[in-house]
């Protein structure tokens, strides 16, 4: 039996992979929309430099993900807290509005005038 060699992927055509099919397969898996995140080229290329030398690309593909699921939570984290601060904006203004309206009608109860 023969032994066949198989080269794997360089790193240029990995990087060209994750670009092309990995990270947009990943960033839609995960909810997010094309201007929420960016990986940047020499952070792929870091990447696949020291975290995934295997010859494939699946190590890639896992580590990717795990990049953008991470980025996804801290999207909803965000929108969540600043919808949170809009409320709570929101339910100061009322309280305020409502102070503003006691003294008026403390007045108005005050004076015993007929409310029409």
């Amino acid at each position: 039996m023969e032994i066949i060699q198989v080269s794997g992927y360089i790193s240029e055509e990995k990087e060209a992979i994750a670009q092309n099919y990995l990270i947009p397969q990943a960033r839609s898996s995960s909810g997010l929309e094309d201007g929420q995140v960016l990986i940047e080229t020499d952070a792929l290329q870091s990447l696949i430099k020291w975290y995934c030398r295997e010859s494939g690309v699946r190590n890639l593909q896992k580590h990717i993900e795990k990049i953008l699921r991470k980025a996804a939570f801290k999207v909803v984290s965000q929108t969540q807290t600043n919808d949170d601060e809009a409320e709570a904006e929101e339910d100061e203004k009322k309280q305020k509005k409502k102070r503003n309206l006691l003294p008026l009608l403390s007045l108005i109860l005050s004076q015993s005038l007929p409310l029409i």
